[in-house]
């Protein structure tokens, strides 16, 4: 008959709490403090580059966009303008900004756009006051380039938003794009949007109900009614919680591996049930929790047909990144607890 494997005697031990002898233990502590410090710099190091590169992605500011135009074909050039989004929940400094169209660069002011705030950009701010000011919002920040600076072509022209670091964050172009144009790129639509006809409408961006941009024609399309300098008026029909294919999949894997570690915890009680080692099962129910709470923060974002905004991308993304590195540390713990069992009964004579 198998003996009882002995019950652990040392609750001094930290990484591999099994019933060694002093020396043995004490220099498997070393080894193994020194190898989970290393494994946690690197970690840090690694969590710390993420978030420096997210940063400078962030200063690249992909969250801001090209939101709606007004440029109608035979209007005045005098009531042109450009409205820029700022798609984050931060404040957006722009400084070194740029606004380019087909022919010509304009410097943008140094501003700053308040979250999921607007930039008006016009070619004659009195212009623009004198045929919009009661609809303009009460504070809306205006960028006024002058008319001396050259205007947008109703009939043929784009729009790009180029960072301090002269890359095209955002771009968009309407009519038939010209090779000759000075500042003609491969990456514009062959076939742009339908240049604006009616002076009582504009050319806007129409959100998907996942907040996508999509980077096509199929962004922008006629708002009946235009609103420089706030929202547009037309809205995409929301979507039913986890229409999208990627959302199901998305939600339900994060799910199933938060159901994996649970699983993953009683079998760790069974075992120490069995062998009567101590096996921090516990710590196996606690560390996958932060998947639970990303996964949680996700379906409430999808319940409401929508993306993760800012806030619950970084909340998000922290937690599930330091509860991933907890689930490591304590299946690594938990291996070597098996491990040793292992090992005790494989070594008894009569196994």
């Amino acid at each position: 008959m198998i003996k009882e494997c002995k019950t652990l005697t040392s609750s001094s031990l930290i990484f591999v709490p099994f019933n060694f002898r002093r020396s043995r233990r004490a220099n498997l502590t070393k080894l193994l403090q020194r190898r989970w410090l290393g494994w946690s710099i690197a970690l840090v190091a690694l969590m710390l580059a993420l978030l420096t590169f997210a940063r400078s992605a962030a200063a690249a500011s992909p969250s801001l966009v090209i939101n709606e135009v007004y440029a109608p074909v035979e209007g005045d050039p005098a009531v042109q303008w450009v409205e820029i989004y700022n798609r984050s929940d931060i404040p957006l400094l722009l400084d070194g900004w740029k606004l380019r169209t087909a022919q010509n660069e304009y410097p943008l002011p140094t501003v700053t756009i308040s979250p999921t705030g607007y930039l008006l950009v016009t070619f004659s701010r009195v212009g623009v006051m004198a045929q919009f000011s009661t609809i303009l919002p009460e504070g809306a920040v205006i960028a006024d380039l002058g008319l001396n600076a050259g205007t947008l072509n109703p009939s043929a022209d784009m729009l790009a938003l180029i960072s301090p670091a002269g890359l095209i964050v955002d771009q968009m172009n309407w009519g038939q794009p010209d090779s000759k144009w000075k500042y003609y790129n491969a990456a514009l639509w062959p076939t742009g949007i339908a240049p604006l006809t009616d002076p009582s409408k504009s050319i806007g961006r129409t959100w998907s109900s996942e907040g996508k941009d999509t980077d096509s024609p199929g962004d922008f399309s006629v708002h009946d009614t235009y609103s420089p300098g706030g929202p547009v008026m037309a809205a995409a029909d929301p979507t039913p919680f986890l229409k999208e294919p990627t959302d199901v999949i998305s939600w339900a894997a994060g799910l199933l591996l938060w159901l994996a570690f649970i699983v993953a915890a009683f079998i760790a009680r069974r075992l120490q049930n069995l062998s009567g080692q101590r096996t921090y099962w516990q710590a196996l129910l606690i560390a996958p929790s932060g998947i639970a709470i990303y996964t949680i923060i996700q379906g409430l974002a999808f319940s409401q047909g929508r993306a993760l905004n800012d806030s619950e991308k970084w909340t998000g993304f922290t937690i599930l990144f330091l509860s991933a590195v907890l689930c490591f540390y304590v299946i690594a713990i938990f291996s070597q607890i098996a491990n040793h069992y292992w090992r005790q009964v494989n070594e008894r004579p009569d196994y």
